[in-house]
């Protein structure tokens, strides 16, 4: 946001100090100085204002505040009257059907205004931060807006027709723009309307139907706050981005719509015309916002933030600030200030004391910890777990904790993509998925079977926790029955590791089998770790080998040799016929016919280039030619 700098001077008591350093202590403490504009007589400051403080910040108001407590520079009161009011004006009727997404909202009718010319101070400061000057009704809306952060708007009372009514919009509901833009609602969009149809989009964008123009009389204002969820994914439907859902998408305090409104109406009292009329103020407001205190102690503070704060000097930070508080002896109870939303908790109000005492003065300590760290009991047992699995051949896996529909109960609001928008309670179809695409590389990697396990957490509805998973896929239904058998000793051997149930589910499938188990109901039972035992194994040196990002082709041969053959010279003829391409080599058969004087071997032959996808005309080739190489040797023969 841009701020003027002497628009922000009105809102201190005492004199701020050059720019310069103003522009350290905002950078160093609090927001990002991104420019700095000289202009006439003012100076601009463009301020990048995060989300966490948008909704105290994005004013010149509460930037000066902040810049103030910063620079030890006192608040300048609100300087605005009370507008008289008049009964002879209509109360604005107002219903709002949608109480949570409008906590509260405020209209008040003003008669005989006359829509002219922005007094020159108002329309100055205005175009100071890149406003345009509209008309006094607008502009003074829009003064408020930069002024403190309320977002206000006004409705042409001849346009409205009955009350107000703050409800959801009806699919198929339509609505112009005040910038003419033509809206289709479908429903799920937070609209202001009449009895007619709708007057405006909440918190977003005001409509053509009661535009204020020049032939304006009679006013309604509004003045309100919104959900800031719905505001934010609305103007994102609709692609209208405005300063008041700016503010509003980032959540703001109620008490703001009530200032907000006065303030105004005193505006408009003396720059509305010289016969204005005010009515009474009608206050949709059905459950008023409670104070938020929060209680921290000094030496919370000072463990914390590594200082050596004393009383009086914490008081000095927290009243600089503008929190008002209670002592006892070294118990602070901190009432936060309304607009500030960011401050809800006790590590908030640290950060806070932290920010205006300067981090920079923060002298960084190392904390005084133990030689020997204490084990954390789920981190322990399943490093045991996973040195006991991995001794036994199992590869630890990890696996997305994001889930399709159909295999989650917990709906992400935000999800990475949207093929995964559920959190998983179950890790067997990760297992399975992880099974199928390794296997798929088991020829590459030389094995004839898969076996992987993961611990991993699940979210269900009722709670996170952690579960273990064992998977296994054999090559051929033969291998798998080993496997299997293999599988569930694994797991019982891992249950008296555990002391746990040997409770093992069923194995389906012909190939492939899953173990699934609670991990934390194995491990509740047992004691509390007091030191790793687990220890760190000096490794091997292992050289890794790039793989190929292209697919690779299996050929298998079988060859008739006489016994008196050795092996070594059989694989070193097939493997320097098979040339450059062959990645993988390996024996999976050998048998000898009784009464035979020959034995057949068979080998599998993986083909793979770093380079491009091989064909299998060109693999066929290179077979052929390794088969005519066999053939030609002595008593030799390709099956």
């Amino acid at each position: 946001m841009k701020y003027s700098y002497n628009w922000l001077k009105e809102h201190l008591e005492g004199e701020l100090p050059d720019i310069a350093t103003v522009m350290r202590e905002v950078t160093l403490r609090a927001f990002e100085v991104e420019e700095v504009e000289e202009k006439e007589s003012d100076t601009l400051l463009e301020i990048k204002v995060l989300p966490d403080r948008a909704h105290d910040a994005l004013s010149h108001r509460g930037m000066a505040r902040e810049i103030g407590a910063l620079l030890g520079v006192s608040r300048q009161p609100q300087r605005h009257g009370e507008a008289a009011r008049d009964v002879r004006v209509e109360s604005v009727g107002v219903v709002v059907e949608e109480k949570t997404l409008c906590p509260r909202y405020i209209a008040t009718r003003i008669n005989n205004v006359s829509v002219g010319k922005t007094p020159e101070g108002i329309a100055a400061k205005l175009e100071s931060v890149g406003g345009r000057s509209i008309n006094n009704i607008v502009d003074i809306t829009n003064y408020v807006l930069f002024d403190i952060g309320q977002p206000l708007h006004a409705f042409d009372t001849a346009k409205v027709v009955g009350g107000i009514a703050v409800r959801l919009a009806k699919s198929g509901e339509t609505m112009t723009t005040l910038d003419n833009k033509a809206l289709t609602f479908d429903g799920t969009e937070l609209v202001i309307a009449d009895d007619e149809g709708v007057l405006a989009l909440a918190g977003i964008k005001g409509g053509k139907k009661a535009e204020v123009t020049n032939t304006t009389t009679s006013i309604i204002l509004e003045s309100a706050n919104f959900d800031p969820t719905l505001t934010r994914k609305t103007s994102q439907k609709h692609n209208i981005k405005t300063d008041a859902s700016k503010r509003y998408e980032n959540g703001m305090t109620s008490a703001f719509a009530k200032e907000g409104c006065d303030m105004a109406l005193a505006l408009l009292q003396e720059h509305g015309g010289s016969g204005v009329q005010i009515g009474a103020t009608t206050d949709a407001y059905s459950t008023p916002e409670s104070p938020v205190s929060v209680s921290v102690t000094l030496p919370d503070i000072n463990r914390l933030l590594g200082l050596m704060l004393g009383g009086a000097e914490l008081s000095g930070v927290l009243t600089r600030a503008g929190h008002m508080f209670t002592q006892e002896g070294d118990n602070f109870t901190v009432t936060i200030p309304e607009e500030r939303l960011d401050l809800r908790i006790k590590e908030d109000m640290i950060e806070e004391v932290g920010r205006h005492i300067g981090y920079e003065k923060i002298v960084p300590v190392l904390p005084k910890l133990p030689r020997k760290g204490v084990p954390h009991k789920r981190m322990y047992y399943a490093n045991k777990v996973r040195k006991f699995l991995v001794e036994r051949g199992f590869s630890e896996v990890i696996t997305y904790s994001f889930a399709p529909k159909g295999e989650g109960e917990v709906e992400v609001i935000n999800p990475v993509g949207n093929d995964r928008p559920f959190m998983r309670t179950s890790l067997v179809p990760g297992i399975e998925r992880a099974l199928r695409s390794n296997f798929y590389n088991a020829p590459l990697l030389e094995l004839e079977d898969m076996k992987i396990f993961e611990i991993g957490n699940v979210f269900a509805a009722s709670g996170e926790r952690t579960l273990l998973a064992l998977g296994a896929m054999g090559g051929t239904k033969k291998r798998w029955k080993s496997l299997q058998d293999e599988l569930k000793t694994t797991y019982e051997m891992l249950a008296d590791l555990l002391h746990a149930e040997k409770n093992i589910l069923p194995l389906p499938g012909e190939q492939s089998g899953i173990i699934q188990v609670d991990f934390d109901g194995m491990i509740s039972a047992l004691p509390e770790p007091k030191a790793y035992d687990v220890l760190l194994e000096e490794e091997k040196v292992i050289r890794y080998q790039k793989l190929s990002a292209y697919p690779f082709i299996v050929r298998d041969i079988a060859i008739f040799v006489p016994q008196e053959v050795g092996e070594a010279y059989i694989e070193t003829l097939l493997k320097k016929e098979a040339g450059d391409l062959l990645m993988r080599f390996s024996q999976f058969d050998k048998f000898q016919k009784q009464g035979e004087s020959r034995i057949s071997y068979a080998y599998r032959m993986v083909f793979q280039s770093f380079e491009r996808t091989l064909t299998d005309e060109e693999v066929g080739g290179i077979m052929e030619h390794v088969t005519a190489a066999c053939n030609k040797e002595n008593n030799w023969q390709v099956r």
